[in-house]
């Protein structure tokens, strides 16, 4: 817009230019006129002398010069009040000219202004980026410092605990072949006849499977009168007894859980799908014991299936194998060196 303003502004002054030329021409050319009209100048001095003797050509001719002179004079009074008008329209032009080239350059010195303060700008940005990385990085220092730092203080912590469980478990040595020992004394297990492979736990008879294919000792032997189911209940309730006991002493805990109650103690399998005891063993173990799982097997034969009877001594022999193996135990053959 502004461009646009110029260039009209540049025509004008043009033909400003053009008309002045041509007032100063036509000024000109009235002088020499008004100068050679020595006619007229008769005229006017001598009179009707003169007017008598010119021809009536020459009047023609001399009106037709006083009429050209007053044209000529109308039209410079005409030039003139169009130039002084045009001198007064040109002042405005070139002071609007003047208003449009001082508000093209307040626009170009904005403008300037403009871009130096997006330069600004994008170098503030640039440096809050700079800080924005370099605040990142020192908190990913500090984490990592720290996670260090952590480290290195749980893994000295971690060595302490180390340390003392070791003290702690070497002070337990003595303290559990004292148990065990008193528990031996207490549960002494003896041989009662050694050719029948017959011990006695507590002077109660416990007797072995007499084959590797049974899975429960016989619950009579031939010539023994005294031994009968209740006798076999009454050892296996005292060996399961044993077996809970040294499991607590070692801090084993069974795989198999076993509940004592003397001749009547009861075995549990967590994740047995064989159907519970009858309803006299279900209701025998709940007055007892206050346990209702249908997976706990009994300990004895009397009032029980035989194959529940079996698969209970079966995983009380599990439960002796498992803390063995815990404490890597090797049993011998003799159940008195166990």
């Amino acid at each position: 817009m502004p461009l646009i303003n110029i260039c009209s502004l540049v025509s004008l002054q043009a033909v400003l230019a053009d008309t002045q030329e041509q007032l100063q021409g036509v000024q000109e050319r009235c002088d020499r006129l008004i100068e050679e009209d020595v006619v007229g100048m008769l005229v006017s001095v001598f009179g009707r002398y003169v007017e008598s003797t010119l021809t009536l050509v020459q009047r023609r001719e001399v009106s037709e010069q006083e009429e050209q002179v007053r044209w000529l004079r109308e039209k410079t009074g005409v030039l003139r009040a169009r130039a002084s008008g045009s001198a007064s329209l040109s002042m405005f032009h070139m002071a609007f000219l003047n208003s449009s080239i001082t508000a093209a350059e307040e626009i170009e010195r904005r403008r300037g202004l403009i871009i130096r303060r997006k330069e600004i700008l994008q170098q503030a940005h640039a440096l809050h980026e700079r800080d924005q990385q370099a605040l990142i990085d020192q908190q990913d220092e500090i984490v990592e410092e720290r996670w260090a730092t952590a480290v290195n203080h749980i893994s000295s912590i971690y060595k302490v605990c180390r340390q003392k469980h070791a003290v702690l478990i070497a002070s337990l040595v003595p303290v559990r072949t004292t148990l065990l020992q008193t528990l031996s004394s207490i549960f002494p297990i003896e041989p009662l006849e050694p050719k029948d492979l017959l011990f006695n736990i507590v002077t109660v008879p416990l007797p072995v499977p007499l084959s590797s294919s049974e899975p429960a000792p016989p619950v009579s032997l031939p010539g023994k009168p005294s031994f009968n189911d209740e006798t076999v209940a009454s050892a296996l309730g005292l060996v399961a007894q044993v077996v809970q006991l040294v499991s607590a002493y070692m801090g084993y805990v069974l795989t198999y859980p076993v509940t004592c109650v003397g001749s009547r103690s009861l075995i549990k399998d967590p994740i047995s799908a064989m159907m519970g005891p009858r309803k006299l063993v279900l209701l025998f173990s709940t007055l007892m014991v206050g346990s209702r799982s249908p997976t706990s097997f009994p300990l004895y034969l009397k009032g029980v299936d035989t194959y529940r009877f079996e698969y209970g001594v079966f995983l009380l022999n599990k439960n002796i194998e498992m803390v063995n193996n815990s404490f890597h135990y090797k049993p011998s053959s003799d159940p008195c060196d166990s």
